[in-house]
């Protein structure tokens, strides 16, 4: 027995752990050698199982017991010793199916190893055992018994054990067929054998038992049928109709009784699915599906019903995508299963007849499609509107609505709200909307026939069921449905099918001629809600346009009104709705177009308009609301995209008609879409504007039919942009060009208006602070003047004397556009030293400038003001002196002198602006916080600044001809309290500085104007900075730089704009270097920060824009010469770098600073060995350059062109400046080496200013002035810059320890 026992063991060891199995099956055989005189050949078949050892003892009992007693536990586990257990089983105790127990869980090991075909094989043989044991060991079998494959369930063999053996074969049957795929019919008819079969097993066990197997049992019956429906190709129906009804026949039996629809659904799914398939074939499986789930109805259970009814939804549906043939008979059976259902079930039978109408209006719809031409080739003309006309059938749809209406108390005052039983009733709702779509498509698709049609047209009466129908669809769906339930529905279909039906029903009601206000009624409404998607609109879009189209080709006049009308409607909705789409990308979409695209059908929507105008002529509908409601959207639209265009087309159409009426009425003056749109309070102006503009367009254009109506009708239009629309501060660009317009038609009407012509000029050029329409306004000036037989020369000095040939506080006293235009009008005059020597003795001595001394202006000034009557002009032209005369004073340096000069001149344009304006001041008070110290600022705020009432009626030309405008009046005053403010803080009167400085900035932002607003803002943050009011000048210097970021584009001068930012940037920089508190030096924060707006600024200053417009030859031939002689830059010496080189060593002694200072002593002189030669021959010479580059001790590098962009489009937070406040390295390095070559740049651009002063001068040339005022004014922002750099890089060496002065000390010494 030990070896016996090792001799297993070691099979055993083998058979687990050996990867070579070679030979193991001859081991096995050796050792179950004992066997061999006891076993039968058999063969392990369904038809021939291997009989039973109880049914045939072996002949020596002795024999075999000793066998088992030896191999028991070895032949226990292994296929190969089934047959040898089998054979020694009677010996054994137990129960008479032990062995078989082990055979079912060899099944299983085939099972899991996917030998299918084995395992049936095997349960099959285990299926014949046990029909053995339940027989009781009888022999004789009857015929009966042997076809069964199933053991028979007897009275006397009701064992629940046996049972639950017996069903989990036949579950592990069914599950291998299931799984196998096999393609042979009888396999799956054996299937429904076992189950049909073992039905009497299932009903004796227990119910956990019952549940586990039954489970299993009608899983894989599912995924059988799904698998034959699947490959309905190799089998035959009827085996699938059986298949299909056994399996809903055991779901039936379970407690998963719901999950038959949805077998059913899946089973449909799969044939709707196979394209190929014949209709015939899918038909006879649907009847079969549909037959056995509406026998189920009848038994009452709801769930049975619903699902029934969803599958009879589901199966409609999937017709209308099949061909025509297939929902004809479809209907047909299902008008028979309504019928059946009838007696018992009427609210059944409504919803099958609704479904039935749907389909047959469907396979009309299809026929008047083209489909199925074959089949219905030989059909007449109109058949399918015959077909639809079916009286019988219309009276049944209306019959059937009612009796829905009434079952779910739809409309009705039952117990239950509508919404909730509407909610309750969803097969009546899937079934009315399939109805409605059905008969809406059929509608639509022939509404051609439907409008064209005469013989028939009195069938049409019996529609109105149809239209009950349409209403009722759209009553529940907007009324009843929740918004919950509506917005369920976003991707499709419930969205599609309504605006398909209020199209058909306006489509009936036009033909029938009822409820036409219902229906349009019902199209608004759709149109207008929030919640319809963008493509629905589209549809609504295309669909009434078609329709409008066809019912004015049959002279439907007034029916086309209202369908273009509701047309347009769908149409500016759907661009409102597409430019949301386009500004919110976060719902990105594929029906998200290109702003062009949306700018393109937002011009054809607007031509839809147009052609509801031109219907309109002769139905005379309103048209009022019409073009309201389109400008509404277009203004909404326009609001989210800027680039929308405006609706020229409806305008011009509007112009068109307002001819008409002029002509009809025998009016001079029509309506204006002003007048039209004005009453809308949710229009913007800046939207009127451009529309009305539109229209003063539209009205030059056809010019040519009335041009008399056309002028007043412009000046009309030009008058309501004037005093209604473009009022605001901001509009002073568009504003200037309607003056431009108005000119030009004043100018039309002769010189008997030429006055008035010259006076929209004078006000479009003095309102316009910017330059972008200027050469335009120049040319129509000059123009005008040379019409009037005017002299250049008088031209130039009107325009120089009235300060119209600059814009405010520009360094430039004529406008290079200006000069630009003239040159085209006398290119000679303007080059011509003469022209311009009498030009400056025309305006002599208004032209400061050539005159080497103050006092002909002092005289001339005294003069204009001693005057009796003083006049207007005269006050004017004296100001105009004395400001500048106290200019050129400051720049002397004499102050004392030039505050007298400037608040004299501030004196009179005070007294000019009284007579302007009208303004009320309120004393106010202004607390500040600074470092825990409060501090009151008291100011005059402004309550109310307008232009004088009388100013605006009588105009603003006085007895002289001098024109002077409210604004021309209001800029020079408010420059010259700049100017006042400025000196006063210069001379230490801080309080009288501040007060005119708050004031000016008052009015400037007050009246919308940027420039001065920010100057104003700079020279007070400049003031407070004196004060060690950090805060407050840090908040001015934010509002200066935030103006300027927010106008940068719209400044088109651009070397002001430069001054301004290098302005902004440098004080800026000086404040962070100066805000700390005693004698404290920056930290090294301030330091990094400073650093980076001196850096912003200095690369604005090395742009090539300053001398882009004045240059005079000699100066490009300077440069020329300083782009030769590269080689200056490396013998250079550059003093910032030697500082910087001091900062990495301590110095040693005070001895070697006293050497550094001596160094300075001895580069002074070197400035005077400057040797350029003034006169025309005037030249830079090598030597020249190498002694300027000498005496400006700079170091090496070429001219660097900084970005344009920059601080300027950016916020003034000091944080966003262009500044880290957390700069990583705080202790970074802050050296002259950093600005060493554009400070290089910025020297090798000038020229001895005493030369160049001169030879402006000396030319005559009023160019040359020009530059010369710029390159002052260039020198002037360089000086003040390199000023704040030295004291950025003194700044440093103090931080470094090599200088001991106080910090105070040296920003003194170098301010």
């Amino acid at each position: 027995m030990e070896r016996s026992s090792t001799a297993e063991a070691s099979l055993l060891s083998k058979l687990e752990s050996s990867v070579d199995l070679t030979g193991i099956r001859h081991l096995f055989i050796a050792h179950l050698q004992p066997f061999t005189p006891f076993l039968k050949p058999s063969t392990t078949t369904a038809k021939k199982p291997v009989k039973s050892s109880k049914s045939k003892p072996p002949d020596n009992p002795t024999s075999i017991r000793s066998l088992a007693k030896q191999f028991l536990s070895f032949i226990h586990n292994y296929r190969l010793c089934l047959n040898c257990l089998d054979l020694i089983a009677p010996e054994l105790a137990g129960k008479p199916y032990s062995v078989q127990l082990q055979r079912i869980r060899y099944i299983h090991c085939l099972e899991h190893w996917e030998l299918y075909k084995e395992a049936e094989a095997e349960g099959f043989v285990v299926l014949e055992s046990l029909s053995a044991i339940v027989r009781g060991g009888s022999k004789g079998n009857s015929r009966k018994s042997k076809a069964r494959l199933v053991p028979e369930l007897s009275e006397d063999s009701v064992d629940q054990e046996v049972a639950a053996v017996i069903l989990e074969i036949v579950v592990t049957l069914v599950k291998c067929t299931s799984k196998r795929r096999s393609k042979v019919d009888a396999d799956y008819w054996r299937v429904i054998s076992l189950v049909n079969e073992s039905e009497p097993w299932f009903k004796i066990l227990d119910a956990k038992d019952y549940e586990k197997f039954h489970h299993f049992l009608e899983t894989n019956l599912h995924i059988t049928a799904l698998f034959l429906v699947a490959e309905i190709k190799d089998f035959g129906v009827d085996l699938i109709h059986d298949f299909s009804i056994a399996t809903f026949k055991e779901y039936k039996k379970s407690s998963a009784q719901d999950q038959i629809y949805k077998v059913a659904l899946k089973i449909c799914s799969s044939l709707f699915s196979q394209r190929e398939l014949s209709s015939d074939i899918i038909l006879d499986v649907l009847k079969h599906v549909l037959d056995f789930m509406a026998a189920e109805c009848q038994v009452g259970v709801e769930k049975t019903t619903l699902g029934f009814l969803d599958l009879v939804c589901y199966c409609a549906y999937k017709c209308l995508s099949a061909a025509a043939s297939l929902c004809d008979p479809v209907a047909e059976h299902l008008y028979r299963v309504a019928n059946a259902l009838h007696k018992d079930f009427p609210h059944i039978t409504s919803i099958l007849r609704l479904y039935v109408t749907g389909l047959l209006a469907s396979s009309s719809s299809n026929r008047s499609n083209g489909e199925d031409e074959e089949k219905y080739k030989n059909a007449p003309v109109g058949s399918a509107l015959q077909v639809f006309l079916n009286k019988e059938r219309l009276q049944q749809v209306a019959a059937s609505i009612n009796l829905l209406n009434g079952h779910f108390d739809i409309g009705g005052k039952g117990k239950n709200s509508q919404k909730r039983e509407i909610s309750h009733s969803p097969s009546y709702w899937e079934a009315l909307k399939f109805l409605c779509q059905s008969l809406a498509e059929f509608i639509y698709v022939n509404r051609k026939e439907i409008f064209s049609d005469a013989e028939i047209t009195s069938s049409w009466d019996d529609l109105s069921s149809i239209h009950d129908v349409f209403h009722q669809f759209c009553y529940t769906f907007l009324q009843c449905l929740s918004a919950t339930e509506r917005e369920r529905e976003t991707t499709g279909d419930n969205h599609r099918v309504i605006s398909v039906v209020v199209v058909a029903a306006l489509i009936l009601s036009f033909k029938t001629n009822k409820n036409i206000k219902e229906s349009t009624l019902l199209v608004k409404h759709v149109i207008s809600t929030e919640w319809l998607p963008v493509k629905r609109l589209k549809y609504l879009y295309v669909s009434l346009n078609n329709i409008a189209v066809i019912l004015n080709r049959e002279k439907r006049l007034k029916e086309a009104l209202k369908a273009l009308k509701l047309c347009c409607q769908a149409s500016w909705n759907y661009v409102v709705d597409l430019c949301k789409m386009h500004v919110d990308k976060s719902h990105a979409s594929r029906d998200d177009m290109s702003e062009k695209a949306i700018a393109d059908f937002a011009m054809e929507a607007s031509e839809k308009v147009a052609f509801l105008l031109e219907l309109n002529r002769e139905g005379n509908c309103k048209i009022d609301g019409i073009i309201k409601e389109c400008v509404k959207c277009w203004c909404v639209a326009e609001n989210l995209i800027g680039m929308l265009p405006t609706p020229a087309s409806l305008i011009k159409e509007w112009v068109k008609i307002q001819f008409l009426v002029s002509k009809e009425e025998d009016t001079e003056l029509g309506t204006t879409l002003y007048s039209l749109l004005s009453s809308s309070e949710e229009l913007p102006k800046s939207a009127i504007g451009k529309l009305v503009e539109e229209e003063l367009l539209a009205y030059d254009e056809k010019s040519y039919v009335n041009p008399r109506y056309c002028l007043r009708m412009r000046m009309r239009i030009i008058d309501v942009l004037l005093e209604k629309v473009y009022i605001t501060n901001g509009s002073n660009v568009k504003k200037s060009k309607i003056l431009i317009e108005k000119a030009k038609v004043l100018r039309a009407n002769g010189l008997a208006r030429l006055d008035e012509c010259v006076q929209c000029l004078s006000n479009a050029i003095t309102t316009l602070g910017y330059l972008e329409i200027h050469p335009s306004l120049y040319d129509v000036v000059i123009k005008l003047f040379n019409g009037k037989n005017v002299p250049l020369v008088k031209t130039m000095s009107e325009l120089w004397k009235t300060k119209r040939l600059t814009h405010t506080l520009c360094a430039s006293p004529v406008n290079h556009m200006f000069l630009e235009t003239f040159s085209k009008h006398q290119s000679r005059l303007c080059s011509s030293a003469e022209f311009w020597k009498t030009f400056v003795e025309e305006v002599k001595p208004l032209l400061i400038g050539f005159h080497d001394t103050n006092n002909e202006i002092k005289q001339a000034a005294s003069d204009l003001i001693s005057q009796v009557p003083l006049s207007s002009s005269s006050m004017f032209l004296s100001s105009n002196l004395y400001y500048d005369l106290s200019g050129r004073l400051i720049s002397s340096g004499r102050m004392i002198e030039a505050l007298t000069y400037a608040k004299e001149a501030h004196r009179l344009r005070s007294k000019l602006l009284q007579q302007k304006f009208e303004y009320s001041v309120q004393k106010m008070t202004e607390t500040f916080d600074e470092s825990g110290e409060i501090t009151e600022k008291s100011y005059y705020g402004i309550q109310n600044f307008k232009v004088n009432d009388r100013e605006v009626s009588q105009g603003s030309c006085d007895y002289e001809g001098c024109v002077l405008t409210p604004w021309n009046v209001l800029t020079c005053y408010l420059e010259s309290t700049l100017q006042v403010g400025f000196v006063q803080e210069i001379l230490g009167n801080a309080s009288e500085a501040e007060m005119l400085l708050r004031w000016g900035r008052d009015v400037s932002q007050f009246q919308g104007l940027p420039l001065l607003e920010i100057s104003f803002s700079s020279v007070l943050g400049k003031l407070y900075c004196k004060q060690k009011l950090w805060s407050m000048a840090e908040k001015e210097m934010s509002i200066a730089k935030k103006i300027l970021a927010d106008n940068c584009d719209a400044i088109s001068c651009k070397k002001c704009a430069y001054m301004l930012e290098i302005s902004v940037n440098q004080q800026f920089g000086d404040l962070f270097l100066s805000s700390p508190c005693s004698r404290e030096l920056p930290s090294a924060k301030n330091l990094f920060m400073a650093k980076s707006l001196y850096r912003s600024a200095l690369d604005k200053l090395n742009l090539s824009d300053w001398r882009s417009c004045y240059s005079t030859s000699e100066e490009a031939g300077a440069k020329q010469v300083i782009s030769r002689e590269k080689s200056v830059s490396s013998r250079t010496i550059n003093l910032l770098e030697m500082n910087d080189s001091l900062s990495n060593d301590k110095p040693e002694n005070k001895a070697e600073l006293r050497r550094s200072r001596r160094t300075k002593k001895e580069l002074k002189p070197a400035s005077q060995r400057q040797d350029m030669v003034c006169g025309h021959n005037r030249r830079v010479t090598r030597s020249t350059h190498r002694s300027l580059g000498e005496t400006c001790e700079i170091g090496p590098g070429d001219r660097q062109i900084g970005s344009a962009a920059g601080l300027a489009t950016e916020s003034l937070s000091t944080t966003a400046a262009g500044l880290d406040h957390n700069a990583p390295n705080s202790e970074s390095k802050c050296s002259a080496a950093d600005f060493g070559s554009d400070i290089t740049s910025l020297c090798n651009k000038m020229k001895c200013w005493h030369c160049f002063h001169s030879e402006a001068v000396d030319c005559n040339s009023l160019n040359n002035f020009i530059y010369m005022n710029w390159e002052l004014v260039y020198r002037k922002l360089c000086l003040r810059l390199l000023i704040s750099i030295g004291s950025l890089i003194l700044a440093k060496l103090l931080k470094k320890g090599f200088v001991y002065l106080s910090w105070l000390d040296s920003r003194i010494f170098l301010s």
